[in-house]
């Protein structure tokens, strides 16, 4: 059976696919390995990099609403609240 993953080798020699999923190389099986000269490599970063750049850039921005002197939750957030309807805070990044 023939497999093929996108992806590409670390410095470390770990090999990272596109999609993020964990590709075991075999080795006890003959690999070839092939590369796309005309490709530029980019950046695969996994869930947790992306949720804490999201994270940051969440603190950022109240921290400059906070500079601004603008509340970022107002009197109608909280009458919405105290009037028992509730949020989904399902949020996936």
């Amino acid at each position: 059976m023939v497999q093929a993953h996108k992806g590409y080798f670390q410095t470390d020699g770990r090999f990272i696919s596109d999609n993020s999923s964990l590709i075991k190389i075999p080795t006890d099986k003959p690999i070839t390995i092939l590369w796309d000269e005309e490709s530029t490599k980019t950046e695969v970063k996994t869930k947790s990099q992306r949720q804490g750049e999201a994270m940051k850039k969440f603190i950022a921005e109240m921290k400059s609403l906070d500079e601004q002197g603008i509340e970022p939750l107002d009197d109608e957030f909280f009458e919405i609240i105290n009037s028992g309807v509730g949020i989904d805070s399902g949020v996936e990044l």
